[in-house]
């Protein structure tokens, strides 16, 4: 009998050891109604996995094996700050016995575990509701690989091949998984398509792919045996021509390039091909194993194997394929990115030039008049006419009189029309055809009402309010709700008089056609940049100017269908001729490029009191900074210049359902032209500051560690500077330093300079620094891998803290053939 107990007893702890196996295999994010006949399934992200810095898709089927529903879903997304849901939604209608799909797209926080879902009536009846179980947010700086594959398992071991980046995830996926706005791919950072029907992606897919390809995703198609239905559909993608496949006993090429035999013996099925655009990384004598070309700023690849198959299944080699494809993963992290700052942004839309105020010369006018007639003025006529006793009458009928003046002339400064005020920042390549654009929609009302807004299909919008926290927690509550149907709808938009209701939309548009160059050459012993641009499109491209690095060049007006050409001298100081650009910081540090060349890119030095400018001011701002003002949110790509230009250009198609409106726009582009160089040869070549990537290593009691306008008070920073590839294997003849003041002052003590010993691994002091060029003799040990070069400031003795100029490496020398 004890034996039969303790038996039951191990039975039902081994039961219990059991059930939470089985919850974890039971599909969460499924949902049965058993009364109504509704089940839900959802997927949220890529397999349940998303990066909070971009939209997210939520794919919802609802079947139907009940009474016919007319309603839509609905999701609402808890907001940071406590306050009122978002609600987004989407209109469905289930007749009976029916299976319906549709996509909605949401913004999560990083702390989001799930998503509740639910499906209404259109009278408010609550149909059913489901939960999508889990979700896993992956950092932006890991890799996100999307696996579309009949056996994605395969493809797991991609979670340990990273590149550059912290950390890799997998997302296991079908091509109904893939979303058909391009905005939403964002999270994704490669797509591998193996054995699967391309053919079956809608034409709002394909289009969606081909705009997340431009915009640096990495799209690999595979080969092998079933290459046709992989790579048919997409052959004007690929960098080669595929023909057919054949059986191979052996890749030499391959097996002898990795440095690893292969496990299985042949024969090998191998797609072949010719390669028809870009290169080839892997191949067997002329045939492309792995090729790849560049499309915008991102990459299609063609591996003409099957990865599932030998040569490549569980061969140890096969992760260093992977591994090349993934170190080529361009790290744009800091480019390409939204406002940062709500702050700066919302003050940039909201600041209407068409609402203006009175100047304080009309103030005190319209007071001195008021002042004359009410006092003396009146007081003579009534005088003259022997009638002072009406002084009770007239006085007060001036004061309605001039209330009324007052009033009417407030009222019509405030504006009586409608205005939906658009700035958008348009990112995209030289000769590309898609532009990656977000738009600051601001809704100005001159009276307390509430309106529908409706955005076009592809355009993914969301309430941005001015907030001093982290920029993903900037939604207001003011509205009903987002709706996606056959265009985008922001209904019940509630706006109290005067005020100016914002939105951030994210969309994808046609790119504006500009063709262009960016060369760097030498002109006797300093570094030029050459450009040639050219305007291919019916736009005037106005203020255009051009970065490079740091450092911005003006080259006006550009006209449809203008060629401009224009060369610079690339000074190595910001203390040389104006006519030349080199460094010119203004206060911000090196992830500010835009507010630091504000004068060149506005094109104007009163920007701050121009109602035209000012607005164009606070977008440069918004786009580098955090919500806590501190600068290093923006990057410009490497290897790049980047086209600045402005026009009154609209970006995006916002209506309002119910009023007139009045629409204003503008539009700043950003367009990235690949930097080339000419330079075979040279000797005595100095490095400008805006050739310098730097970095902060560490620092102690320094709030804003920058090489620029560093203010130090008993603190010590220490810097590390690279020079651009470029120049990484100049063999260098002189080392120094500079060292300015942020303001004259011949009585200010000098900071402690120490220089990094790449041989000893220490740092060694420099003894008797002096205000502006320091040269070193002894140079060899302090010049690193790459022409890294490392400085320390220190200071020890100033009572009120030291002003630092600039303070940079100053390396000159030979560039040999």
């Amino acid at each position: 009998m004890s034996n039969s107990k303790t038996r039951l007893k191990q039975l039902f702890l081994f039961f219990c050891l059991l059930l939470p196996l089985f919850a974890f295999i039971a599909p969460p994010a499924t949902a049965q109604d058993d009364s109504n006949g509704i089940t839900i399934d959802m997927t949220v992200g890529y397999d349940s996995q998303y990066k909070s810095e971009f939209w997210v898709p939520v794919q919802v089927t609802v079947a139907n094996s009940g009474p016919a529903v007319e309603g839509y879903v609905e999701i609402r997304v808890p907001t940071n700050s406590g306050q009122d849901p978002g609600i987004f939604r989407s209109p469905i209608s289930l007749p009976t016995q029916s299976n319906k799909r549709v996509t909605l797209y949401v913004k999560l926080s990083p702390g989001s575990g799930d998503v509740d879902l639910q499906l209404w009536q259109n009278d408010g009846t609550l149909v059913a509701e489901a939960n999508s179980g889990s979700i896993n947010r992956v950092n932006r700086n890991s890799l996100l690989y999307g696996v579309v594959s009949p056996d994605g398992g395969e493809f797991t071991f991609l979670e340990r091949i990273n590149g550059s980046q912290a950390d890799a995830a997998v997302a296991l996926l079908t091509l109904d998984d893939l979303p058909e706005t391009a905005v939403a791919w964002g999270s994704l950072d490669i797509l591998i398509l193996n054995d699967t029907d391309t053919s079956q992606l809608t034409s709002s897919q394909r289009t969606a792919l081909e705009s997340w390809v431009n915009n640096g995703g990495q799209l690999i198609v595979t080969g092998g045996a079933n290459w046709q239905q992989t790579a048919t559909a997409l052959a004007d993608l690929l960098p080669v021509t595929i023909d057919g496949s054949q059986s191979v006993d052996d890749l030499p090429g391959l097996r002898e390039r990795i440095g690893i035999e292969f496990r299985d013996p042949g024969p090998y099925v191998v797609a072949t091909s010719t390669l028809r655009n870009g290169e080839m990384i892997f191949r067997q004598d002329e045939l492309p194993l792995l090729a790849r070309q560049s499309v915008g700023r991102g990459s299609v690849y063609f591996l003409a194997l099957d990865p599932r198959l030998a040569p490549l299944l569980d061969w140890d080699g096969s992760e260093a394929i992977w591994a090349t494809i993934a170190s080529r993963v361009p790290n744009t992290q800091n480019w390409g990115l939204g406002p940062q700052n709500s702050y700066a942004a919302t003050t940039a839309v909201s600041s209407l030039p068409s609402l203006t105020l009175p100047s304080i010369l009309q103030l005190i006018g319209f007071l001195l008049v008021y002042t004359v007639v009410v006092g003396p003025l009146n007081y003579w006529v009534l005088k003259r006419r022997d009638q002072l006793e009406r002084a009770w009458i007239t006085i007060p009928v001036l004061v309605l009189i001039f209330s009324g003046v007052t009033y009417f002339t407030g009222f019509q400064l405030r504006g009586n029309d409608t205005i939906i005020n658009q700035i958008s920042v348009a990112y995209s390549q030289s000769d590309g055809e898609q532009a990656d654009v977000y738009s600051l929609l601001g809704l100005y009302s001159p009276q307390r009402r509430t309106y529908n807004m409706n955005l076009p299909q592809g355009a993914l919008a969301r309430p941005y309010q001015e907030n001093f926290g982290a920029p993903f927690n900037t939604e207001a509550t003011d509205i009903g709700s987002i709706t996606y149907g056959n265009d985008v709808t922001i209904s019940n938009v509630r706006a109290d008089i005067g005020e100016v209701v914002v939105f951030l939309a994210q969309s994808n548009q046609p790119a504006v056609d500009v063709s262009g160059t960016a060369t760097l050459t030498l002109e006797g012993n300093n570094l030029a940049l050459e450009l040639d641009l050219l305007n291919n499109s019916d736009i005037t491209l106005e203020t255009v100017s051009v970065l490079l690095g740091q450092s911005a060049v003006f080259v006006g007006d550009l006209p449809p269908n203008e060629r401009r050409t224009v060369s610079e001298t690339i000074r190595s100081s910001g203390s040389s001729s104006s006519s030349s650009f080199g460094s010119p910081f203004g206060g911000f540090n090196s992830g500010a490029p835009l507010s630091a060349n504000a004068e060149t890119i506005l094109d104007s030095f009163d920007f701050y009191n121009n109602r035209e400018l000012f607005p164009r001011w606070q977008l440069l701002q918004s786009l580098e900074s955090t919500n806590f003002g501190s600068p290093g949110t923006f990057s410009l790509p490497p290897e790049s210049v980047v086209l600045i230009a402005w026009s009154s250009e609209q970006q995006l198609d916002a209506s309002l359902a119910d009023a007139d409106f009045e629409a204003l726009n503008t539009t700043m582009y950003l367009i990235e032209i690949p930097l080339e160089q000419n330079i075979v040869s040279g000797r005595n070549i100095t490095i400008p500051i805006s050739l310098l990537n730097w970095e902060p290593l560490a620092n102690n009691n320094v709030y804003n560690p920058t090489i620029q306008d560093l203010y130090l008070n008993g603190g010590w920073v220490e810097f590390s500077y690279t020079p651009w590839p470029e120049f990484q294997a100049m063999e260098v003849t002189e080392l120094g330093f500079s060292l300015t003041q942020q303001f004259e002052d011949p009585a200010q003590l000098l900071p402690e300079v120490r220089i990094w010993d790449f041989e000893q691994g220490l740092w060694q002091p420099i003894g008797d620094p002096v205000w502006g060029l320091n040269t070193i003799a002894e140079f060899a040990p302090y010049v690193g891998p790459n022409n890294e070069v490392r400085l320390r400031l220190q200071d020890n003795n100033s009572q009120f803290g030291l002003g630092i100029g600039e303070f940079y490496p100053v390396l000159t020398g030979n560039i040999s053939e």
